[in-house]
């Protein structure tokens, strides 16, 4: 009773006689082409990047826990920025509606896009949790703002639709995805985007494990109804 626990389990684990079986599994099971892949474009970007992680998630259903942080959590704050900008962009429409906006009506855009943003009945009451959420759309509004100063020096646009399901296939297998925006050039090209509102990654096309795989995906998916992508 008096020994530390860290030391108790060691001392179990001498006195206990294991018999472990081995068995290598080098394929694991193959996916049932009979039904949808799960997960999507993400499924594949596991799999560039940690196959054996892709295995877990989809075949095992295994996902890592989201990490508790104070204020608005990494999830949410995706979640926010796609239905801001979903909002946004299907209110303004394109580069010539942007740029012939005023600033004020940009801000009474973004205003009404924010208002998308759902308050948790907690977060209602909390003091705390309301001001983690007012601080978060002041971000937002701020991120959002700056994206436009790039938007506004691109070539012209439209966008041609945001948050919209597609499907594709790689072999046997059917994927479904979902590309954030896209848009389409004054050529009848389109531009497949992807929001993300974590840390900036420098995007790797070509290297042994890329990371722009749904970037991929969601052209594949384009170009497989006879759209060209840029």
């Amino acid at each position: 009773q008096t020994c530390a626990l860290p030391i108790f389990a060691m001392h179990l684990r001498r006195a206990t006689t294991f018999v472990a079986e081995r068995f290598d599994d080098a394929r694991g099971a193959a996916w049932s082409t009979s039904s949808d892949v799960p997960g999507g474009a993400a499924t594949l970007s596991d799999q560039a990047e940690c196959p054996f992680r892709a295995y877990a998630r989809t075949r095992w259903l295994r996902r890592p826990s989201e990490a508790w942080e104070p204020g608005v959590s990494p999830r949410e704050r995706g979640r926010w920025l796609h239905r801001v900008l979903e909002k946004f962009w299907g209110s303004i429409g394109g580069s010539q509606r942007l740029a012939a906006c005023t600033d004020q009506q940009i801000d009474a855009a973004l205003d009404d896009a924010l208002q998308e943003i759902p308050v948790e009945a907690d977060m209602a009451v909390d003091v705390l949790d309301g001001r983690a959420e007012a601080r978060e759309r002041d971000r937002l509004r701020q991120v959002i703002k700056l994206a436009l100063a790039f938007e506004s020096k691109r070539a012209p646009f439209t966008v041609h639709e945001t948050e919209t399901d597609r499907a594709f296939q790689i072999e046997s297998l059917r994927f479904n995805v979902r590309p954030d925006r896209v848009d389409r050039l004054a050529d009848g090209r389109l531009v497949v985007m992807d929001y993300k509102s974590g840390s900036y990654k420098t995007l790797d096309f070509l290297g042994e494990r890329p990371n722009a795989v749904q970037l991929f995906c969601y052209a594949r998916a384009l170009e497989s109804e006879g759209e060209i992508v840029a």
